[in-house]
């Protein structure tokens, strides 16, 4: 698997302000995470979703 860089194009319209800019730069790194992390083979497989979201202290809706 090759590597992979996110490339998002901004949305036609006003520029963002400057928290929404820094919202936006913590996603874009959050997503390269991710997806650097499948690249170098880290993941996790679950099988029992609700059991996993527990461990984390994050409950479905």
């Amino acid at each position: 698997m090759t590597a992979r860089k996110i490339a998002l194009d901004q949305p036609p319209g006003p520029a963002p302000d400057a928290d929404e800019a820094a919202r936006i730069v913590r996603y874009r790194a959050l997503i390269q995470e991710g997806l650097d992390e499948l690249a170098a083979g880290q993941f996790e497989v679950v099988e029992d979703i609700d059991a996993w979201l527990d461990t984390l202290g994050r409950r479905a809706a």
